[in-house]
């Protein structure tokens, strides 16, 4: 995470938006113990059926 962090550094990148399974409460608490918070952006997804 740090590499990819240092990296948006340098190429001046102003903001992240991982997108992970807001039930995987692992993730959630090592991003939240990184600092990222809830965005103003929402996912929106439509499944196709077969």
């Amino acid at each position: 995470m740090q590499e990819m962090l240092d990296y948006m550094e340098q190429v001046r990148a102003n903001t992240l938006y991982p997108l992970i399974n807001r039930l995987d409460w692992d993730l959630l608490q090592c991003f939240d113990a990184m600092g990222l918070r809830r965005g103003d952006m929402i996912n929106l997804e439509f499944k196709m059926e077969d």
